[in-house]
């Protein structure tokens, strides 16, 4: 007799985008220079001095491989090579925003884990994510933008 259990992981087609977001901004803290975070695709925050701005984006087969790198390192990257370009202009990170296209038969857990290394990324770094967007597509793609602050310098 066939199991009426099924074997097979949650997929993101099963969860849904609105399922996906949600987990991804469950309990994030927002500090008090965000007026409105997630939610939508934008965010309101304030900036002490001038405001700098940095994407990068990551594409599999280009810039990672999913059966070298976990989720949770491809999401630390994203995040990393983007702290990077802030530190490298001697700003104060600040806020940041996250676009990831997947397909659908992608396992939901390999999105939390991106999830997981994208904020613990974030964290180290001093960034919060603010926002961001998901759509489906053929091979993961995720774009990070972050914004960082001069403080007046």
């Amino acid at each position: 007799m066939p199991s009426t259990t099924s074997s097979h992981a949650r997929t993101v087609a099963d969860v849904g985008e609105f399922g996906i977001i949600a987990d991804i901004v469950r309990d994030l803290s927002m500090p008090p220079a965000v007026a409105t975070g997630p939610g939508d695709d934008s965010a309101v925050f304030l900036v002490n001095g001038s405001a700098v701005m940095s994407t990068d984006m990551l594409v599999e087969g280009v810039h990672f491989r999913r059966d070298w790198s976990s989720g949770t390192e491809i999401g630390r990257k994203a995040v990393a090579v983007n702290a990077a370009d802030l530190e490298a202009m001697g700003v104060t990170p600040l806020v940041m925003n996250v676009g990831l296209g997947v397909p659908g038969d992608l396992p939901v857990q390999w999105v939390h884990d991106v999830a997981t290394g994208l904020r613990a990324e974030a964290d180290a770094a001093g960034l919060t994510l603010v926002g961001g967007d998901t759509t489906s597509a053929r091979d993961v793609t995720l774009c990070v933008t972050v914004i960082g602050q001069t403080e007046g310098r």
